[in-house]
């Protein structure tokens, strides 16, 4: 079942560093450029390697991590457990951002200890909308539940799990 919203949030987080990890280079592109525009910085890689070094040797740190859940090398789903096996990162906020909308994807990302699945949107507004979104979120008092975990820009649904 679909639900709308709406986002309360009055205060911009500026200058927020997201790490993205997508194997669509077009992908990378368009987010790059609409969080760059938004204010914030990115470090964005289509290799596992690449973003488990810059995690593990910052400047910059990661505020943020996108994952997309459907690579040909490294899927999603080891990326999420990866992070979530090193005590360092444990804390960090792991964005499922994916076209996949089944159900069983969003609780196999849950399950794996993402914090939140974001649909990739369709436009270029839904893009900005979800990045503020994301960045003007309280990922230190965030707890993902059925009604919060899945996101997008059109709608959000509560799961049923």
């Amino acid at each position: 079942r679909f639900q709308y919203f709406y986002i309360s949030k009055t205060k911009i987080v500026e200058n927020a560093c997201i790490f993205y990890i997508d194997d669509d280079q077009d992908d990378i592109g368009i987010f790059c450029d609409c969080a760059t525009r938004l204010g914030h910085r990115t470090v964005a890689t289509s290799a596992a390697d690449a973003l488990f070094k810059s995690l593990k040797y910052p400047p910059p740190k990661a505020d943020i991590v996108l994952v997309d859940l459907n690579m040909p090398s490294v899927d999603g789903i080891e990326i999420i457990e990866r992070i979530r096996a090193n005590p360092e990162w444990n804390s960090l906020p792991v964005i499922v951002h994916s076209t996949a909308n089944d159900n069983h994807s969003i609780v196999r990302c849950r399950t794996a200890g993402a914090t939140m699945y974001v649909r990739k949107p369709d436009t270029y507004s839904g893009l900005s909308r979800i990045i503020n979104y994301l960045v003007n979120t309280d990922w230190a008092t965030f707890q993902p539940q059925s009604h919060n975990f899945y996101f997008s820009a059109e709608q959000r649904r509560e799961l049923n799990i």
